[in-house]
């Protein structure tokens, strides 16, 4: 038969009702005259746990059991099914530890590969970067060529207007010059210069109303005339 546990203070055995036990704020058990004992003399746990704190009421809690009367082979066999779960326990926690250690693996594995993922995007995002700089610098320098080559075919533009307003007032003096240059061709056509038949014909009546309108200037007189009265 399993004897009942004793108190480690007075070393009697602990009773659910004579002696009941109870366990402090660090965990040991001793029975209650024990503890009430220990309060009363403003004492710690007789353990001397690193706390050190004094043992107070509040502090002291009832753990209750129940005794039941037990074989040994009954002993045994409750020994026996405690090993058995503690050993199944055990096996469980190996297994998942050893699950957690094949995970652990494979996050690793995982972010190893992030990682490294990462690194690349990082350097790919750099060069992009760098070229995308160089790109805008580029950029900025064609535009401002394009601005100077604007404003360059803009003042050619202007400069050609002018060219081709100078080029009309040239060919108008031009044309003016080659009639002129025509009437003194036609009427120094007996001079030496050859004419064609329609051309001296056509010179020699420009000649002529050149000489009528030379001699009606001469002979005109733009005084009015005065009318004479009849007597």
């Amino acid at each position: 038969m399993s004897s009942l546990p004793s108190c480690s203070v007075c070393t009697n055995a602990i009773h659910p009702i004579d002696r009941p036990a109870k366990h402090i704020v660090c965990g040991h058990v001793f029975c209650s005259e024990c503890i009430f004992q220990l309060i009363i003399e403003e004492k710690s746990c007789p353990y001397k746990c690193q706390s050190g704190a004094r043992l107070q009421f509040r502090g002291a809690r009832t753990l209750p059991f129940s005794i039941v009367s037990t074989s040994e082979s009954e002993d045994y066999t409750a020994v026996l099914g405690v090993i058995q779960a503690v050993s199944l326990q055990r096996q469980n926690l190996q297994q998942l530890a050893d699950n957690n250690s094949k995970r652990i693996k494979i996050l690793s594995a995982c972010i190893t590969n992030q990682t490294s993922s990462l690194s690349r995007f990082a350097a790919s995002t750099r060069k992009a970067t760098a070229n995308q700089k160089e790109a805008l610098q580029r950029l900025g320098g064609t535009e401002g060529r394009l601005l100077q080559e604007i404003e360059r075919e803009k003042t050619l533009l202007a400069e050609l207007a002018a060219a081709q307003h100078r080029l009309s007032q040239v060919k108008a003096s031009l044309s003016k010059a080659r009639s002129s240059n025509i009437l003194c061709g036609l009427g120094a056509a007996g001079k030496g210069i050859p004419l064609t038949p329609g051309l001296a014909d056509a010179a020699s009546v420009l000649c002529k109303r050149k000489r009528d309108h030379t001699s009606l200037s001469k002979h005109y007189d733009p005084r009015p005339t005065r009318r004479r009265r009849i007597a």
